[in-house]
């Protein structure tokens, strides 16, 4: 498996980027499921990012947004794609209307918002 990019990950760091035990669950997830579309809610540094483009299918499409645009326009890979918006103003255009197979939140941590977000994407 290509993981040599987990070592660059905190182990037991409970603030900031995906811890590595994150990164490598979320890898064997979507190395196991080979989801056709991901979107990703949060980007900041692209640790996650970069995790689940190591782990996707050449087939598969990567959606990223984010508020800030700290690293996301400088990832080069045809499979991704950076929007510049937070996730409250997700629409469905923005990943061609096409079925979502893993989400990924990591925008809003607090309760309220992401689940009037969630139940408005997934009725």
């Amino acid at each position: 498996m290509n993981i040599p990019h987990l070592d660059n990950y905190e182990e037991e760091e409970a603030l900031g980027p995906i811890q590595r035990e994150e990164a490598l669950f979320l890898f064997g997830l979507t190395r196991m499921l080979r989801p056709k579309v991901i979107v990703e809610f949060g980007c900041a540094c692209g640790h996650s990012t970069y995790n689940f483009l190591c782990a996707m299918t050449a087939d598969s499409r990567l959606y990223s947004f984010d508020c800030r645009d700290m690293w996301g326009t400088k990832i080069v890979d045809n499979r991704f794609r950076f929007i510049l918006k937070p996730q409250e103003c997700f629409d469905r255009n923005d990943i061609d209307g096409a079925e979502i197979d893993i989400v990924f939140l990591d925008a809003s941590h607090e309760f309220e918002p992401v689940y009037q977000d969630l139940t408005l994407w997934f009725p």
